[in-house]
Protein backbone atom coordinates (compact mmCIF):
# COMPACT_ATOMS: atom_id res chain seq x y z
CA UNK A 1 0.00 0.00 0.00
CA UNK A 2 2.60 2.76 0.76
CA UNK A 3 4.48 1.39 -1.67
CA UNK A 4 1.62 1.70 -4.16
CA UNK A 5 1.36 5.54 -2.98
CA UNK A 6 4.90 6.44 -2.74
CA UNK A 7 4.93 5.53 -6.94
CA UNK A 8 1.70 7.74 -7.37
CA UNK A 9 3.56 10.27 -5.65
CA UNK A 10 6.64 10.06 -7.87
CA UNK A 11 4.82 9.64 -11.08
CA UNK A 12 2.42 12.64 -10.74
CA UNK A 13 5.16 14.93 -9.29
CA UNK A 14 7.14 14.07 -12.65
CA UNK A 15 3.78 15.58 -14.14
CA UNK A 16 4.08 18.23 -12.83
CA UNK A 17 7.98 18.94 -13.33
CA UNK A 18 7.97 18.48 -16.73
CA UNK A 19 4.78 21.08 -17.22
CA UNK A 20 5.49 24.21 -18.43
CA UNK A 21 5.52 26.75 -16.12
CA UNK A 22 4.82 30.31 -16.89
CA UNK A 23 4.72 33.97 -14.83
CA UNK A 24 1.52 35.47 -15.17
CA UNK A 25 3.57 39.19 -14.44
CA UNK A 26 5.33 39.03 -17.40
CA UNK A 27 3.83 40.24 -20.56
CA UNK A 28 2.97 37.44 -23.13
CA UNK A 29 3.54 38.73 -26.45
CA UNK A 30 3.99 35.40 -28.24
CA UNK A 31 0.19 34.48 -27.60
CA UNK A 32 -1.34 31.85 -30.41
CA UNK A 33 -2.47 34.26 -32.56
CA UNK A 34 0.52 35.75 -33.27
CA UNK A 35 1.41 32.32 -35.48
CA UNK A 36 -0.54 31.37 -38.30
CA UNK A 37 -0.70 27.43 -38.06
CA UNK A 38 -0.40 26.97 -42.28
CA UNK A 39 -1.16 22.97 -42.09
CA UNK A 40 1.54 21.66 -43.76
CA UNK A 41 4.42 21.31 -40.89
CA UNK A 42 5.32 24.63 -40.96
CA UNK A 43 4.21 28.01 -38.58
CA UNK A 44 4.51 31.65 -39.84
CA UNK A 45 5.29 34.23 -37.40
CA UNK A 46 3.38 36.98 -38.51
CA UNK A 47 5.24 39.67 -36.20
CA UNK A 48 8.72 38.92 -38.27
CA UNK A 49 7.72 37.43 -41.53
CA UNK A 50 9.58 33.96 -41.10
CA UNK A 51 8.19 31.11 -41.50
CA UNK A 52 9.62 27.86 -39.32
CA UNK A 53 9.04 24.17 -39.71
CA UNK A 54 7.55 23.26 -36.50
CA UNK A 55 9.12 20.07 -35.68
CA UNK A 56 12.80 20.22 -35.41
CA UNK A 57 14.87 18.36 -37.73
CA UNK A 58 14.51 14.09 -37.58
CA UNK A 59 11.23 14.34 -35.91
CA UNK A 60 8.00 14.59 -37.38
CA UNK A 61 3.62 14.29 -36.69
CA UNK A 62 1.18 16.18 -36.22
CA UNK A 63 2.65 16.24 -32.38
CA UNK A 64 6.37 16.11 -33.61
CA UNK A 65 6.07 13.10 -31.63
CA UNK A 66 7.64 10.45 -33.42
CA UNK A 67 11.39 10.37 -34.28
CA UNK A 68 13.85 12.03 -32.31
CA UNK A 69 15.85 15.46 -32.77
CA UNK A 70 19.85 14.24 -33.67
CA UNK A 71 22.47 16.46 -32.49
CA UNK A 72 24.95 17.26 -34.83
CA UNK A 73 28.01 19.97 -35.94
CA UNK A 74 27.85 23.03 -36.73
CA UNK A 75 28.98 22.39 -39.91
CA UNK A 76 26.40 19.48 -40.68
CA UNK A 77 23.66 21.53 -39.33
CA UNK A 78 24.60 24.28 -42.63
CA UNK A 79 24.61 21.58 -44.73
CA UNK A 80 21.53 20.34 -43.39
CA UNK A 81 19.46 23.24 -43.72
CA UNK A 82 21.18 23.52 -47.04
CA UNK A 83 19.63 20.34 -48.37
CA UNK A 84 16.15 20.38 -47.01
CA UNK A 85 13.28 20.36 -48.71
CA UNK A 86 10.11 20.27 -47.01
CA UNK A 87 6.44 21.93 -47.36
CA UNK A 88 7.15 22.35 -51.21
CA UNK A 89 10.07 25.03 -50.26
CA UNK A 90 13.72 24.32 -51.24
CA UNK A 91 15.37 27.68 -49.00
CA UNK A 92 15.52 26.51 -45.29
CA UNK A 93 18.20 27.94 -43.80
CA UNK A 94 19.62 27.99 -40.42
CA UNK A 95 18.07 30.66 -37.82
CA UNK A 96 20.84 33.53 -36.83
CA UNK A 97 20.72 33.78 -32.81
CA UNK A 98 18.16 36.70 -33.07
CA UNK A 99 15.76 34.64 -35.42
CA UNK A 100 16.16 32.11 -32.87
CA UNK A 101 15.45 34.11 -29.88
CA UNK A 102 12.47 35.54 -31.35
CA UNK A 103 10.79 32.62 -30.47
CA UNK A 104 11.66 32.54 -26.57
CA UNK A 105 8.82 32.66 -24.66
CA UNK A 106 10.38 35.14 -22.13
CA UNK A 107 7.42 34.45 -19.71
CA UNK A 108 7.83 30.43 -19.15
CA UNK A 109 10.36 28.02 -19.57
CA UNK A 110 10.12 24.20 -19.15
CA UNK A 111 10.06 24.72 -22.25
CA UNK A 112 10.62 28.77 -22.84
CA UNK A 113 8.35 28.26 -26.57
CA UNK A 114 4.37 28.31 -27.74
CA UNK A 115 3.81 24.87 -26.51
CA UNK A 116 1.08 24.82 -29.22
CA UNK A 117 2.34 26.18 -31.67
CA UNK A 118 6.06 23.68 -31.61
CA UNK A 119 5.01 21.06 -29.14
CA UNK A 120 7.26 18.47 -27.75
CA UNK A 121 10.36 20.92 -28.15
CA UNK A 122 13.53 18.42 -26.95
CA UNK A 123 15.22 19.77 -23.91
CA UNK A 124 19.26 21.33 -25.10
CA UNK A 125 20.94 23.68 -27.29
CA UNK A 126 19.93 24.47 -30.59
CA UNK A 127 22.26 25.59 -33.68
CA UNK A 128 22.16 29.17 -35.05
CA UNK A 129 24.23 29.87 -38.08
CA UNK A 130 25.30 33.32 -36.44
CA UNK A 131 29.73 32.69 -35.37
CA UNK A 132 30.54 34.31 -32.65
CA UNK A 133 32.12 37.86 -33.07
CA UNK A 134 34.44 36.84 -30.61
CA UNK A 135 35.71 33.81 -33.06
CA UNK A 136 39.54 32.97 -31.79
CA UNK A 137 38.42 29.88 -31.15
CA UNK A 138 35.53 29.35 -34.07
CA UNK A 139 32.28 29.38 -32.16
CA UNK A 140 28.72 29.88 -32.93
CA UNK A 141 25.76 30.85 -31.10
CA UNK A 142 23.21 28.24 -29.49
CA UNK A 143 20.25 28.69 -27.69
CA UNK A 144 18.30 26.30 -24.89
CA UNK A 145 14.19 26.29 -25.48
CA UNK A 146 14.28 24.70 -21.87
CA UNK A 147 15.09 27.98 -20.48
CA UNK A 148 15.91 30.57 -23.26
CA UNK A 149 19.68 30.80 -22.38
CA UNK A 150 21.70 31.92 -25.47
CA UNK A 151 25.79 30.67 -25.23
CA UNK A 152 28.59 30.21 -27.85
CA UNK A 153 30.08 27.07 -28.31
CA UNK A 154 33.05 25.69 -30.41
CA UNK A 155 32.11 24.88 -33.69
CA UNK A 156 33.74 22.16 -35.43
CA UNK A 157 33.76 19.57 -32.31
CA UNK A 158 30.06 20.16 -30.77
CA UNK A 159 26.96 19.03 -31.37
CA UNK A 160 23.26 20.32 -31.19
CA UNK A 161 20.09 19.90 -32.60
CA UNK A 162 18.47 21.85 -35.39
CA UNK A 163 15.28 24.18 -36.23
CA UNK A 164 15.26 25.34 -39.61
CA UNK A 165 12.93 28.49 -40.73
CA UNK A 166 12.51 30.40 -44.39
CA UNK A 167 11.69 34.20 -45.07
CA UNK A 168 7.77 33.68 -45.46
CA UNK A 169 6.12 35.61 -48.26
Amino acid sequence: MKTSIFLTLVFLSGLVMSAQICNPNIVNNWKNDRYEYNNNGTVTDTLTKLMWKRCPEGTRGIKCSKGRAPEVTWKRALRVAEKRKFAGYKDWRLPNIKELASLVKRSCYNPSINKRLFPNMPAGFFWASSPSFRDEQHKAFQLNFSNGVERERIRHDKTSKVLLVRLGQ
